[in-house]
């Protein structure tokens, strides 16, 4: 999976978290606002890692057919700073809800 389309992923399962998630509209607009600040003061840096996957495959057997499991190594990408990124998200929302005179959760 190229980088491209891993920060594509990321990107709209962050838009889905907002949507469905923490409700106010306060909350949002800053998420938004900090996941932007967020992007261009920390780029997601990414490297490849080998990871190992279980795959499984049906094989005939005296009784039928039997799934047989077994592991694989593969080459992913992998966010290498990701909790500093969400550390400076966090933050960075609950400086602003804070300084809009809301709870930490921009709720009042």
């Amino acid at each position: 999976m190229g980088i491209l389309k891993l920060r594509i992923i990321i990107l709209l399962s962050s838009v889905a978290f907002i949507s469905v998630g923490c409700g106010t509209p306060e909350y949002k607009a800053s998420y938004a606002t900090c996941y932007t600040e967020m992007d261009k003061k920390i780029p997601a840096v990414y490297e490849k890692q080998q990871k190992n996957e279980t795959r499984s495959m049906s094989v005939p057997s005296a009784n039928g057919s039997e799934i047989a499991y077994y592991t694989v190594p593969v080459m992913k990408d992998v966010m290498v700073n990701n909790k500093e990124r969400n550390n400076f998200l966090h933050a960075c929302v609950k400086k602003k809800c804070l300084k809009r005179g809301l709870k930490a959760n921009c709720k009042q």
